[in-house]
């Protein structure tokens, strides 16, 4: 063999030597670098998980927040209001028991001898003669829940409120300086007074039945409910102080 086939023969072992050795790196490199890269990803993906966990977490617990709140708002309203404070418009209203405010209107109208063991409800605070008419409506001391002077007092003042309150539900307060007897009875003179119609209507309508008007007083517009020829009760029209959404 000649010196030159030899040299050949040696190159091409040592090319096929260094190419198998090289491959192999290459492989082995190529092989941690895909590891790597996995590694990456699932790290990243680990990350992207806990980023839509935790997002998922803050809108759940803002939704159960929210739900909670919409559970227990009427509750905490209604404890409010058991315990005897109405909060509307900034103010705070004291509760006023049912029982001090017939003393007080019994006291205003010296009823305590006129009303029969004690029940006053269909006692006579005043009547109003209709016009020119023959026929009269009656403002009777009434019932705190149902109709008459305490029922306007003690729903629809501040100074008397005695818990009586549709939370959710519009409500309104006379103005507090009208709140007591002697302006209710002026707002209601005023409000049968305000035309010819309304007065026609709680003649034709008020005394056999039960009908509403509305009228002005002091630049106030109210509504008036009679029935039967007795006011049931009296408030302003428009929504005030008291109205929750």
């Amino acid at each position: 063999m000649s010196f030159i086939k030899k040299i050949n023969i040696i190159v091409l072992t040592l090319s096929l030597t260094t190419v198998a050795i090289l491959s192999s790196t290459a492989a082995a490199y190529a092989e941690g670098h895909v590891e790597v890269s996995k590694l990456a990803n699932k790290s990243q993906q680990v990350k992207l998980t806990e980023e839509v966990v935790a997002e998922e977490v803050v809108v759940t617990e803002e939704e159960q927040s929210q739900e909670v709140e919409a559970r227990i708002g009427p509750l905490i309203r209604y404890i409010i209001t058991a315990a005897g404070v109405l909060i509307a418009g900034g103010k705070n209203y004291e509760k006023m028991s049912e029982a001090k405010l017939k003393a007080i209107v019994k006291n205003e109208y010296d009823l305590d001898e006129n009303c029969w063991y004690g029940v006053c409800e269909d006692e006579e605070i005043r009547s109003y003669r209709l016009g020119s008419s023959n026929n009269y409506m009656y403002l009777t001391f009434g019932d705190p829940d149902k109709f008459g002077l305490t029922h306007i007092l003690g729903k629809h003042t501040s100074e008397y409120w005695t818990g009586l309150f549709s939370w959710g539900k519009k409500h309104s307060f006379i103005p507090e300086e009208r709140a007591n007897p002697e302006e209710i009875e002026k707002i209601i003179k005023d409000v049968s007074h305000y035309n010819r119609g309304n007065i026609n209507d709680i003649i034709k309508y008020g005394l056999d039945g039960k009908h509403t008007v509305t009228g002005y007083s002091d630049d106030v517009m109210y509504t008036l409910v009679v029935r039967d020829g007795n006011v049931v009760t009296l408030y302003p029209t428009d929504i005030n102080q008291a109205t929750y959404d």
